[in-house]
């Protein structure tokens, strides 16, 4: 192991063995590349077939700023392998089409709906931003994000954030968008509109 660049060094049966790759770098990578408008599709799916078994491990920041990373390339990957997915996952709230192959918005959004409690509001409009933005419409994630929001205190989220909040759900309005609706505008009229 080179300490230096963490990279492992040497060879597994004749193949050279790859370095440590984490949540973080993968972010990065897909970020930096979608930042200069770099239309990369191979980069960007094998960017997601690398991060696609490791999803269980990544936490909440992780998945909002993968998530964010794609919808800034504006690429939705599919995936090829998804046979590590749980087999009873919902997938008729996916906005995958019958018989499609699955993309990565769908098992990040089967990876985030268990743990929304988790994120904190920046995570959470993050998420649900990237998934308006690239008009990839899972409609359980925008439901348990709805039904996520009115649980917390709107306090939590800054001006841009209920503003965000409120746009990435007025593009898939969920069943209780009304509820978070009226809580939002709640928080509006307490804070008025100097805040915003």
């Amino acid at each position: 192991v080179d300490s230096d660049t963490d990279t492992v060094t040497g060879t597994d049966e004749g193949n050279i063995r790859e370095e440590h790759i984490d949540a973080v770098t993968l972010c990065t990578l897909v970020t930096s590349f979608a930042k200069v408008g770099a239309r990369d599709e191979e980069l960007y799916g094998t960017v997601a077939e690398i991060a696609f078994p490791m999803l269980r491990d990544f936490d909440a920041r992780h998945l909002s700023n993968l998530a964010y990373a794609y919808a800034l390339a504006g690429f939705v990957p599919g995936l090829r392998d998804i046979r590590t997915c749980d087999a009873d996952a919902d997938k008729t709230t996916s906005n995958s089409a019958s018989g499609s192959p699955m993309t990565l918005f769908d098992v990040l959004a089967m990876e985030a709906i268990p743990r929304l409690h988790e994120f904190n509001s920046q995570h959470l409009t993050s998420l649900i931003w990237a998934y308006a933005t690239t008009e990839y419409f899972h409609l359980g994630l925008f439901e348990a994000v709805a039904v996520e929001s009115t649980s917390r205190r709107m306090k939590e989220f800054s001006a841009q954030r209920l503003a965000t909040l409120a746009w990435a759900l007025s593009k898939c309005p969920p069943p209780s968008y009304k509820m978070v609706f009226d809580l939002i505008s709640d928080e509006v009229a307490d804070r008025g509109l100097d805040s915003f």
